[in-house]
């Protein structure tokens, strides 16, 4: 308890100091005086693209848990989705958001290891993809004005993301650990069921038909670009002259950094890493700080939308049970 207490108080800090930093490095006057000139119609369409991300991620997630045989609708996982959202407000990095959407779409089913492996196989599978889609398109963009320390770092991450793919899901790695696993006396009975369990789910993902990587393809392919949009309407909606294929190899390099639960909500991690980018292309640290924000009043609008489903759910439940 102690222990994630102070984990707690630890990210809380990072947050506020991050922020803190920024704020004395720019006025928060300037920032919203920034925003507030922003072209309405370019931050509204921002706004809007957003539930058709919830949506195609939802299709690629179910498609993901029926391997695993298990059936949850593409509007319940909708749902969920934004319900993580509201969650995602109060908890640290992309990761602690999966942690809740295990624990909801659990609730309609008792193979929970199977739920989780499928998790990890979906976040798995979308970042491989936007990591390749980011590595390609900096190695493509010919206004890049950062060097090479962005294309290293992504090509790190995708050896790291390889090495774990072998681990987990390449089935000869994945049978042999669940094999040492099975006999090892030193793992107490019932951790070493629960293992045995993930490893069986995980190595299922072997059996992946053409058809089925085919479509979970073209739908992350299809979420990023509707990110990249997003994005890109913020950066017109600010008048900030950066390129469409920039955006994308940027946003790629963003969500993997925001992986790292260290803060809340990606607050001082999301503003570091756009100001140490775009910065290079002569985009002024207000204007940097501005795209943020509006990324962020997005992400807490999704919340928000996210949070009233949850309370309509307990509503529900809370009647039905009288």
């Amino acid at each position: 308890m102690i222990k994630k207490i102070l984990i707690l108080v630890f990210k809380l800090a990072v947050s506020a100091a991050l922020l803190y930093y920024l704020l004395t490095k720019i006025a928060l006057t300037e920032i919203l005086q920034t925003i507030g000139q922003a072209d309405p119609v370019y931050v509204i369409w921002g706004f809007l693209v957003s539930p058709l991300d919830m949506y195609l991620s939802a299709c690629q997630l179910r498609i993901v848990l029926k391997i695993q045989k298990i059936e949850v609708s593409v509007l319940k996982i909708t749902l969920i989705n934004f319900m993580t959202c509201f969650y995602g407000i109060f908890l640290p990095g992309l990761l602690a958001g999966g942690a809740v959407r295990w624990y909801k779409i659990s609730a309609h089913t008792d193979k929970r290891a199977e739920v989780f492996a499928a998790l990890v196989f979906n976040r798995f599978f979308f970042t491989a993809t936007m990591v390749v889609i980011g590595l390609v398109v900096w190695f493509l963009d010919s206004s890049n004005t950062v060097g090479d320390k962005m294309g290293l770092a992504m090509g790190a991450a995708l050896l790291l993301m390889g090495a774990a793919y072998l681990l987990l899901f390449h089935s000869a790695l994945a049978l042999n650990l669940k094999n040492k696993i099975e006999i090892a006396a030193r793992i107490p009975g019932w951790i070493r069921g629960k293992l045995v369990s993930l490893l069986d789910a995980t190595i299922r993902f072997r059996t992946i038909s053409a058809g089925n990587f085919f479509r979970l393809l073209f739908l992350a392919l299809l979420r990023h670009l509707v990110g990249i949009f997003s994005m890109y309407m913020f950066a017109l909606a600010l008048n900030i002259e950066i390129s469409f294929i920039t955006l994308c190899w940027v946003r790629s390099l963003l969500f993997f950094v925001l992986l790292v639960p260290i803060t809340f909500s990606g607050i001082g991690v999301r503003e570091g890493t756009l100001l140490f980018v775009l910065r290079a292309y002569g985009v002024s640290a207000v204007s940097v700080v501005g795209l943020s924000f509006l990324m962020l009043a997005r992400n807490l609008t999704n919340g928000m939308v996210g949070g009233i489903i949850e309370l309509v759910s307990f509503l529900s439940k809370r009647k039905a049970g009288k």
